[in-house]
C-alpha cells in the first residue's frame, strides 16, 4: 500500500482526493492568473472604463438621489451599475510595433537552421487579440502560416500557455 501524506487542505477526508483537488485546482488558478498577464491590455481598459463609469454613476446618485430618512434614494445607483456593464470600449488597436516584431521573431528562431520567411510564417497571438490579448513578446510567437489559420481565435489549452 502507497503511503500518501496528509493533504494541507481537508475538503473530502481523503488525503489522495484531496491532492487532486488540490493539484487541479492550482492548475485552474496558475492557468487564469497567465490569461490575465496575458490579456492584460484588455483587462487594464476593462477595469479603467467600469470604475470611471462606477465613479459617474456614483456622483450621478449623489447630485440626484432623494433622501428619505436617514438614507439616499433614486434611479442615481442603477445608472451606476448599469455604467458598470454599458460603458462603450475602445477599439484595441491590431498594429504590433517593428521593435516588438523583431524581438520575438529573434527569439523564436535562436539556434535554429532555416531563417523567418513571412511567407512560411505569421506572428501569431497566444491569447488572442480578439479576446483581449495584447500585442506585448510575450503574448506572441511564430507559427508556420498552416498552424495559424488552423488554430484560428481559439484560446490556449493548458499545455499550449505553459509548455509551448
Amino acid at each position: 500500500m502507497i503511503h500518501v501524506p496528509p493533504s494541507p487542505i481537508n475538503i473530502t477526508g481523503n488525503p489522495t482526493t484531496d491532492w487532486a483537488i488540490l493539484i487541479v485546482g492550482s492548475v485552474i488558478v496558475l492557468y487564469c492568473l497567465m490569461a490575465i498577464r496575458l490579456a492584460r491590455d484588455a483587462v487594464r481598459q476593462a477595469i479603467r472604463l467600469s470604475i470611471g463609469g462606477f465613479l459617474v454613476g456614483l456622483a450621478y446618485y449623489v447630485a440626484h438621489g432623494k433622501v428619505v430618512g436617514n438614507t439616499l434614494q433614486g434611479d442615481g445607483l442603477l445608472f451606476g451599475l448599469l455604467a458598470l456593464v454599458f460603458v462603450p470600449r475602445r477599439k484595441r488597436s491590431r498594429y504590433i510595433p517593428a521593435d516588438v516584431k523583431r524581438a520575438v521573431i529573434a527569439r523564436d528562431f535562436r539556434g535554429r537552421e532555416h531563417e523567418y520567411d513571412s511567407k512560411r510564417h505569421h506572428i501569431d497571438h497566444k491569447w488572442p487579440h480578439s479576446k483581449g490579448g495584447g500585442n506585448t513578446s510575450d503574448n506572441l510567437r511564430v507559427l508556420t502560416k498552416e498552424k495559424n489559420l488552423k488554430k484560428g481565435a481559439k484560446k490556449p489549452g493548458v499545455g499550449d500557455m505553459f509548455f509551448r
